[in-house]
């Protein structure tokens, strides 16, 4: 059954470990290892630092962007427009599940020079299961 995927909020640190630069964009995975196309909505939100308590309703640019995943492929997603310091939120709806069988989906922050962020990593498993957004 379709669920609703979050990350929880979590902050972009403001240097990447054996680097000079924080992680200025934000990718997004999905993997559909079914032999149907599946859809999903992929909402990208932040709250900047300098707001004081943070909400993270405030869409990334291209957030919420819909996407249609052809059988036994992948997508990568690029989001950007945010800080070091700010809070973001990935959520991710449609054909999606907490335990496989619909759209994997995965997410890291990268660096200009293309390092990863390790405190930005999400894997499948490590998504919470929410109320329909």
């Amino acid at each position: 059954m379709p669920e609703t995927l979050t990350t929880g909020p979590f902050v972009v640190p403001a240097v990447t470990p054996g680097t000079n630069e924080p992680p200025i964009t934000l990718l997004v995975v999905l993997s559909n290892p079914t032999s149907q196309w599946k859809s999903v909505t992929v909402y990208a939100n932040t709250c900047p630092s300098s707001r004081g308590v943070p909400a993270c309703e405030a869409p990334l640019p291209n957030s919420p962007l819909a996407i249609t995943i052809p059988p036994g492929t992948c997508n990568l997603l690029n989001f950007s427009g945010y800080e070091a310091g700010d809070t973001l939120r990935v959520t991710i709806e449609g054909d999606i599940a907490k335990e496989a069988g619909e759209v994997e989906v995965s997410i890291v922050g990268r660096t200009s020079s293309g390092v990863h962020e390790p405190t930005m990593h999400f894997s499948h498993q490590h998504f919470l299961s929410i109320p329909a957004h």
